[in-house]
């Protein structure tokens, strides 16, 4: 018989990375579309013509319909990849740490050096600055 969890009144130091503030939806999706593009999502002239239309069959949505990721938008990604060289060392790390590679937080931490603690702040301020840095570069219609 399995024991039961003793009760802990310490905050889980990741229980709130999962969500995106309301301001940062916008640089979160272009960031998920950078990743994708940067993971080589989509169809490309190299894939093979068998597997153009495959669709997996255990992946299902409701009523039914077969899941899809939305297509990758190559020039948004572009712009993202152009702008995170102007982030440090440590956001650009964390954000590429987060999107590209999916690594689970305590993962990432150890890989960044980082303390648990300030992994969330971190990736919120990583956010914050693509998006200051996407508004100086691209202007306001960079996330349309």
């Amino acid at each position: 018989m399995p024991t039961a969890v003793p009760f802990s009144s310490k905050p889980d130091p990741f229980a709130t990375l999962l969500v995106v503030d309301p301001d940062h939806d916008d640089i979160d999706r272009a960031l998920l579309n950078w990743a994708a593009w940067l993971r080589g999502s989509g169809a490309s002239p190299q894939e093979s013509p068998m597997f153009r239309l495959y669709r997996c069959s255990c992946a299902r949505s409701g009523y039914g319909q077969t899941t899809r990721a939305p297509p990758v938008q190559s020039e948004p990604a572009f712009n993202v990849e152009k702008i995170m060289r102007l982030l440090p060392a440590v956001h650009r790390a964390v954000l590429v740490g987060w999107y590209v590679w999916a690594k689970p937080p305590a993962v990432l931490c150890k890989l960044l050096e980082i303390r648990y603690d300030d992994l969330a702040g971190t990736l919120r301020d990583a956010r914050t600055m693509a998006k200051d840095n996407m508004l100086r570069s691209y202007g306001v219609k960079w996330a349309a």
